[in-house]
């Protein structure tokens, strides 16, 4: 049947094609794409005017190499490839270990909810990584080419 004019969108076709778990996979993959864009823009901001600019400039360098991995992730959750995907999550770990040691130096609000968020992100992150982990290649490829015919999937992981 067509859904002319009902308001949906060829994501929500691929979410009615693909079973359950898939979608919810292609979900995860573009959610973990938004928190990787994320991350950039927050490495960004606190490379040029956070903490580690005013504290330790050299160390805003460092900062951004840090968007490398994010990329990284970027691609590996539009290729449904865990081992891209396992870089990005080291990367989410370490930066949680760099953010509470901030939160402890210059304990603010702003630096607790940042460092809160980091965990969240990391989790779904982990969450997406380990259902890699169990798809076969197979799936992985059905997947990538029903994305590519029809769109992306609209349920929430979570």
């Amino acid at each position: 049947s067509t859904r002319a004019g009902s308001g949906s969108t060829a994501a929500g076709g691929l979410a009615e094609q693909l079973p359950g778990p898939m979608a919810a996979l292609c979900a995860l993959s573009r959610v973990a794409k938004w928190f990787a864009a994320v991350h950039v823009l927050l490495l960004l901001v606190e490379a040029l005017m956070g903490t580690a600019a005013t504290l330790f400039p050299p160390f805003s360098l460092l900062l951004l190499i840090g968007i490398v991995p994010c990329i990284v992730g970027y691609v590996g959750a539009s290729r449904f490839d865990h081992r891209l995907v396992v870089v990005y999550l080291a990367f989410c770990l370490t930066l949680i270990g760099y953010s509470a040691y901030v939160t402890y130096v210059v304990p603010t609000i702003w630096k607790l909810l940042l460092l809160l968020l980091q965990v969240y992100m990391c989790r779904v992150v982990l969450r997406f990584y380990r259902w890699l982990l169990r798809l076969s290649a197979a799936e992985r490829e059905h997947t990538l080419s029903e994305l590519r015919a029809t769109g992306r999937a609209t349920l929430m992981p979570w």
